[in-house]
């Protein structure tokens, strides 16, 4: 009974309508301090109970709810460790902080705070640095969505090329704080973070369009062999990104550059099929007329899906990171994705798990696609489609398993156990013993940390302030 619990309102009404949600996965909606009170009064009483905790600008028009929300549901349905999302949307005299930190303060152990990288829809992984001071944080998970170029840090002049990365200054940065929790899980694979975090794959886009709703057509289209399918081998999207940056504090917009590796592969592909260079497959361009303007809806996306479903293969190169929502869209429709290895092996997602048995086509180049595509059968592209169908339902299945594991693994622990990460840093020792750079690093961290626990003291009582209606 405490499992289906779905506070019907108009927010949730929208949330239905937006993305389709899933017919698998328990899904509670709030918006109001009390109703989320009463929400968490009635889930902590339930035994083993994993509580996903998600918040909210706006359910009806949220970009990443749009992107991520079905990926979540899928990924911890399981069986042995029942869930429930609670998506807490922003009440109009609220601040996206305030239910954020109210979210935290009152979420369990056994929970994961879903952290958008960007965006005024979500709450920054940044933000939890200070959040945490007050909150049981420290043994909670969470989950980092959206960063898609940790590579990419704020130059000198401080300036950064989009809008994705200008909240941390360095790799090193962000490691240091995934270092402050637990547990951080995070989507798009990046070796450096391996240590630090636990990779997920990205998923589909709206992936609710295509699981759990027994009323797509999808269901069917994606069963239809590869030899019969209308379209053989087709390619479609942008190869112009506008990004944001940002300058001596002033917000501009900027096109990427012609030589990252994204553009230049996208732009490579449609190339060599304008001169009829790919063995039959065809790439087309498909830029949006602004790019600041995301369309998401249901019946363009729709379109595309059942086009992708009546195709055999996809060429799926590089977006703003290697891993992209059109590897998993093809995988989820029964078509074939065609992939490049990527250059840099800290990018590489083909490392990961078993991805690194995928049975369909791996390219050096997209030269390399032509001749490919030329010396295959019927039946080997229906053999091949085979197997990757058969791949994907294994990858699916060992990335929960890799998840659940990971998850009880830190569910488990010692609970009384405290966290030697939070709190001030230990100055421990004599300085005069060390490195003169090192001493002054400790010391600098230690008052660093302080400040961030009066920042978060003060933050605490501004939000239970707002809360209460006190001005």
């Amino acid at each position: 009974l405490f499992l289906n619990i779905l506070i019907f309102t108009s927010t949730y009404i929208a949330l239905l309508q937006s993305y389709q949600l899933p017919e698998f996965g328990n899904v509670a909606i709030c918006s109001s301090p009390v109703q989320f009170d009463d929400i968490m009064k009635t889930l902590v009483m339930v035994d083993n109970l994993l509580i996903i905790g998600i918040v909210s600008d706006n359910i009806a028009h949220d970009s990443y709810l749009t992107l991520y929300l079905g990926m979540i549901l899928e990924l911890f349905d399981f069986p042995e460790l029942p869930s429930i999302t609670v998506i807490y949307e922003k009440p109009a005299n609220l601040h996206i902080n305030d239910i954020a930190l109210h979210m935290l303060s009152k979420l369990p152990r056994k929970s994961i705070f879903v952290s958008y990288e960007h965006g005024k829809s979500g709450f920054p992984l940044r933000n939890l640095e200070i959040a945490r001071k007050y909150s049981r944080m420290e043994t909670a998970v969470i989950y980092h969505l959206n960063h898609e170029r940790p590579w990419m840090t704020i130059s000198n002049e401080g300036e950064t090329t989009n809008t994705l990365d200008h909240i941390y200054e360095s790799v090193d940065q962000l490691i240091e704080s995934y270092s402050l929790h637990p547990l951080v899980l995070r989507n798009y694979y990046f070796e450096p973070l391996l240590k630090y975090s636990f990779y997920l794959p990205v998923g589909p886009t709206l992936f609710g369009h295509m699981i759990g709703n027994s009323t797509s057509p999808i269901h069917k289209a994606k069963e239809k062999k590869a030899s019969e399918r209308t379209i053989y081998c087709k390619f479609k999207g942008r190869t112009r990104y506008d990004y944001m940056i940002f300058k001596e504090g002033k917000q501009f917009w900027n096109s990427a550059d012609d030589n990252e590796d994204h553009v230049r592969e996208r732009r490579q592909l449609i190339m060599l099929s304008d001169a009829d260079k790919l063995g039959g497959c065809v790439a087309e361009e498909a830029n949006p007329p602004d790019l600041r303007t995301h369309d998401s809806s249901s019946e363009r996306y729709d379109k595309y899906i059942q086009l992708l479903a009546d195709t055999a293969f996809a060429p799926c190169p590089a977006g703003n990171n290697p891993e992209t929502f059109r590897h998993y869209e093809a995988l989820e429709v029964g078509a074939i994705p065609i992939i490049v290895r990527p250059k840099d092996d800290d990018k590489n997602f083909l490392n990961y798990g078993l991805w690194s048995q995928y049975p369909g086509p791996l390219l050096n180049s997209w030269d390399e696609l032509g001749p490919f595509m030329k010396n295959l059968s019927s039946k080997d592209v229906d053999d091949m489609q085979a197997a990757v169908v058969k791949w994907y339902a294994e990858f699916k299945l060992d990335t929960k398993k890799r998840l659940l594991e990971k998850l009880l693994q830190v569910f488990n622990q010692n609970p009384d156990k405290k966290s030697t990460r939070i709190g001030v840093v230990p100055i421990e020792g004599t300085l005069k013993n060390e490195d003169e750079n090192k001493q002054l690093k400790t010391v600098l961290k230690a008052l660093i940390v302080t400040v961030k626990s009066l920042e978060a003291r003060l933050l605490k009582v501004e939000s239970e302030l707002r809360l209460r209606g006190t001005t």
